[in-house]
């Protein structure tokens, strides 16, 4: 499980495969890859809600909400 508080940002890691997101809380996270770009954080996914990533290269994650986010993150190997 992942928790990050309102305004943290991760280290730069990556994912071996695909990875399936569950959201404990309600959660706004951008993703940053290494050219500059940065996608998502502008609204909350929804506590319960479910994302799925085919794939995760080089990138970090920001909390940009007011709140706490709680993820369990599951990757394939």
């Amino acid at each position: 499980a992942v928790t990050r508080a309102a305004g943290h940002r991760d280290a730069w890691h990556s994912h071996g495969g695909a990875t399936v997101v569950y959201n404990f809380t309600d959660c706004q996270t951008r993703i940053y890859t290494p050219d500059g770009k940065a996608t998502g954080g502008d609204s909350p996914a929804k506590a319960g809600s479910v994302i799925f990533n085919p794939g995760a290269p080089s990138h970090s994650a920001e909390n940009t909400g007011t709140a706490e986010c709680r993820q369990l993150i599951v990757e394939s190997k």
